[in-house]
């Protein structure tokens, strides 16, 4: 599949590129913006939706959301969404055209509650899924 997660600046994530550290004694959040986009000029996709996989949003405070959007979500924002649920797109490109040239913007907040002991979760990850079709 040619969706692709990228960083601020707009370049491809590598292996093990998106990161999050948390001071355990405070707790905190930590909100990154995040971008998908198609890298196929031949597809396009329908239904997209980001997921995350792992067992650290939800358990023991923990959480992990997301929001669409430029700009960055308000605490009031944030607290409308369910950890752990699908962001659903909009579809990317359509049968006349991929639209291999938008960067669709995506927020995501990972939580860490106060008191939570040093460890370090790789157990976890963030994918993209969609219905791939041919244009």
């Amino acid at each position: 599949m040619a969706l692709a997660f990228y960083d601020a600046d707009q370049v491809a994530f590598g292996a093990n590129s998106m990161r999050s550290f948390h001071d355990g004694n405070l707790g905190g959040a930590h909100e990154q913006k995040i971008y998908v986009r198609n890298g196929d000029a031949l597809k396009y996709y329908s239904s997209v939706a980001i997921k995350y996989t792992g067992s650290v949003a939800t358990s023991n405070g923990w959480s992990v959301k997301f929001i669409k959007g430029e700009r960055q979500p308000t605490e009031a924002e944030w607290d409308q969404v369910a950890s752990g649920a699908d962001l659903s797109l909009d579809d990317i490109g359509n049968s006349g055209a991929a639209d291999t040239s938008t960067y669709f913007p995506v927020w995501v907040r990972f939580y860490c509650p106060g008191g939570t002991s040093a460890a370090i979760n790789v157990a976890q990850s963030l994918t993209v899924e969609a219905y791939e079709r041919v244009v």
